[in-house]
């Protein structure tokens, strides 16, 4: 009997020792990967851009040419642009937006682990990056600090501007920024324009399947021109629309509605040409 003690006392002892060698181990592995993270991070964050600029971040807008009477004859631009205010921006739109580029806009701290771990699934089950999986912030980062490089350096630098940008600004200050910064097709960048170009309206009196449409212009403005691609255009609306409806933002009877309005563009006039 003493001899059977001794021998699972061993067997006890010989498992502690093994399982505290494991630990061990995966605790050095674990302070390596923290220390190579860190590293890398540190090379990544010295060259970063300062966020702070965004204090003071003004957008080039449209000029406005008028006449002696005060009357607009004309306007001109490199980019055209409307700065609009969040309040500018009406919830049809900013759902729209949310709902189709970044479902979790007011809970994420400016990446969305998740969605960058599926894309990086996909990206490698496909075998090539095609997988995007920036959230608002992060496009923000990209369309203002960094070039359009598809690249995983460029994509690492997209996310910690990103994070920094999240901790400096509210979310309302994020989503007017993005905003008034995208680019939306012909030379127009902003919602605001984009209403003002397409439907010749402030963003303010923009109907669903009008917001729907522009909404999903950030993805790709000129693949998706309602101007040159029509159908492209009116597929990429639905789907906006649908989504809307899987997020609960609209109604069954309201997503069926819009779904069957036809494309109704009221272009505006040439920004770098005179008003008739």
């Amino acid at each position: 009997m003493p001899a059977v003690l001794e021998e699972l006392q061993s067997v006890e002892s010989r498992r502690r020792k093994l399982v505290g060698r494991i630990v061990f181990g995966l605790l050095v592995l674990l302070s390596a990967l923290i220390g190579a993270l860190g590293g890398l991070l540190l090379i990544y964050s010295t060259d970063l851009p300062q966020v702070e600029r965004l204090e003071n971040y003004r957008p080039i807008s449209t000029t406005e040419l008028y006449d002696i009477q005060g009357r607009t004859i004309g306007s001109f631009a490199l980019q055209r642009r409307v700065v609009a205010s969040y309040n500018d921006f009406p919830k049809v739109l900013r759902d729209a937006l949310i709902s189709t580029e970044d479902k979790s806009f007011y809970r994420h701290w400016g990446i969305n682990v998740w969605r960058i771990i599926g894309a990086a699934y996909r990206d490698v089950e496909s075998g090539e990056r095609a997988q995007g999986a920036s959230t608002l912030t992060m496009q923000l980062a990209r369309n203002l600090f960094l070039s359009p490089d598809r690249s995983y350096h460029r994509k690492i630098e997209e996310a910690l501007l990103a994070i920094q940008i999240e901790r400096r600004f509210t979310k309302e200050q994020i989503f007017t920024l993005y905003a008034n910064q995208i680019y939306l097709g012909h030379g127009v960048y902003g919602f605001e324009a984009a209403s003002e170009y397409y439907f010749s309206k402030p963003a303010r009196l923009l109907t669903l399947d009008e917001a729907a449409l522009i909404a999903g212009l950030p993805k790709s403005p000129v693949y998706y021109s309602p101007i040159n691609h029509s159908d492209r255009a009116l597929h990429r609306r639905n789907l906006v629309i649908n989504a809307m409806l899987e997020d609960g933002k609209i109604t069954a009877s309201q997503a069926t509605e819009a779904r069957n309005q036809p494309l109704r563009l009221n272009l505006g006039h040439d920004p770098n040409s005179l008003a008739p």
